[in-house]
């Protein structure tokens, strides 16, 4: 399989992400999943040319908010609200190290938590608390291994 252009990656990495974040997986693994749509979407944020992130978020949040019979809305705002954050402190992150990065990431992601666990009470769907934050552990883990991936897959010049 060929993957021409950045538009090509974009999609590639978007599909990736959706099938590594509906993976069915045991109880006890799928509470630590990380958010792979959410890094996915935030690289093309912070780094992508121009493609359309936010209408990709837009588009992720509907099939995020059908496979996981949340409440119309929940994943489109979040993600699309996160996506937008990102867009605009691109020049300002840009400038830092990867590890920098990640820590700076942190924050975003959290919010990005508890704007779900948030809407998943205003719908009395069950939700735990540590269930809507430990993903956001692992994320922060697996932020360089996606960053550097999609920089290799890019052709950019890797550094840490």
């Amino acid at each position: 399989m060929m993957i021409r252009g950045p538009g090509g990656l974009f999609m590639f990495s978007m599909l990736m992400a959706l099938c590594l974040q509906f993976l069915p997986l045991p109880p006890a693994l799928s509470a630590a999943r990380p958010l792979w749509l959410v890094m996915v979407l935030g690289y093309w944020a912070l780094y992508g040319p121009n493609v359309s992130v936010i209408g990709a978020a837009l588009l992720a949040g509907i099939a995020c908010d059908t496979l996981y019979d949340a409440p119309l809305g929940q994943h489109v705002i979040g993600l699309t609200l996160l996506v937008y954050t990102l867009i605009r402190l691109r020049a300002e992150l840009g400038l830092y190290p990867l590890w920098q990065v990640t820590l700076l990431l942190v924050p975003a992601w959290a919010l990005y938590a508890v704007m779900m666990f948030v809407f998943d009470g205003m719908a009395k769907h069950p939700s735990q608390l540590l269930g809507r934050f430990l993903p956001v552990v692992t994320s922060m883990l697996c932020w360089p291994l996606v960053n550097l991936t999609l920089d290799a897959l890019r052709g950019k010049r890797v550094s840490m």
